[in-house]
């Protein structure tokens, strides 16, 4: 295996420990004025019906992608286990909210357009734009 094929294979995880630790690093900074009593408190704050419909929520969109990611191996004519299948869905949510609803949802709402790399923005009037 050549020092390059090394680098292939371990890059990936260096990439995701580093990310790791400079989420955990982004964390800190913004909650270090905060103590833990503080932060418990908070949570403890929120109201008992917000977090059941919250989870809920959480737990729908657990099953509408578990049902997108066996619905695309069906169509790719292959087959996996739900419990494969849900485990995907587990660790793509993180990654759909963190990076493609930004650049999908956000940046269009605040350009105004659908794909500012591709497509020209609308000439609507400045006030209008946000």
């Amino acid at each position: 295996m050549t020092a390059w094929q090394k680098l292939q294979k371990i890059a990936p995880a260096a990439i995701g420990a580093c990310l790791f630790v400079l989420s955990i690093g982004a964390i800190h900074s913004e909650l270090h004025h905060y103590g833990w009593q503080n932060v418990l408190t908070s949570f403890q704050g929120i109201v008992k019906t917000r977090l059941a419909g919250a989870f809920a929520l959480m737990l729908i969109n657990y099953i509408i992608l578990t049902g997108y990611d066996t619905l695309a191996m069906f169509y790719l004519g292959q087959s996996l286990p739900l419990a494969k299948t849900s485990f995907v869905a587990l660790l793509v949510t993180p990654l759909v909210t963190v990076w493609v609803w930004p650049s999908s949802v956000a940046v269009p709402f605040v350009t105004g357009s659908i794909n500012p790399g591709r497509f020209p923005p609308p000439s609507l009037p400045s006030d209008r734009l946000l």
